[in-house]
This record gives C-alpha cells, structure tokens and sequence, in this order.
C-alpha cells in the first residue's frame, strides 16, 4: 500500500492560479455551502463513479476533507483506482479557510 503525498494550502494555491486543478470535496453539502476551495467538486451531490468518469486520471487530484484525515482515505481509494497523481490537502478545508478567506476572491 503506498502513501498518499500531502499538499498544503498554499501549494494548492498555486495549482489553482496555474490552471486548472482536480479538486474533490468529500465534507457534507451544507459545510460544502458554507465555503469551499475554488472549483471543487462536492462528493455530496456526485457520485463517486461520476467523480472517475469526469477527472482525467492523469491529472493531479487533491482530496479535501475537513482537517485533513479523512481525505487521506479518500485519496487512497482513488490512487487504488489508478489516479496517477493523488493529494490530500493538508488541514483540510479548515486550513484552507484559514489562509484564504473569502476576501481573497479565490472562494
């Protein structure tokens, strides 16, 4: 099994002013309402096999949960099924927020 890379905020950041970036949100759909990274991709209203249809596998792909410990399984799940460039945001949407609130023009 092997381990999943960890990206931060800020290197998401980045990825996001660069182009365009695979980003999966897996928290509810009202914490999903509340706020979210720039594009991502609610795993509350898709389902997984839409997710696998719609993200080109060969694409960077970066996981946000909460805090960061959920999406470390969620990223595992989707490395197993064959993405080749899997993330889990470190701290998490939380982290996120933190860094980039909503003055930013970024969420």
């Amino acid at each position: 099994m092997s381990q999943i890379k960890q990206m931060s905020v800020q290197q998401l950041h980045d990825l996001l002013d660069a182009g365009p970036v695979n980003v999966l949100d897996i928290r509810d759909e009202a914490s999903y309402d509340a706020g979210h990274v720039p594009n991502a991709v609610p795993l509350s209203r898709t389902p997984v096999e839409q997710c696998m249809e719609k993200f080109d596998k060969d694409q960077t792909l970066v996981v946000c949960c909460y805090h960061g410990i959920s999406s470390i399984e969620a990223a595992m799940f989707f490395s197993q099924q064959g993405f080749a460039d899997v993330h889990s945001l470190m701290g998490g949407y939380e982290a996120w927020h933190r860094s980039y609130s909503e003055d930013d023009g970024m969420e």
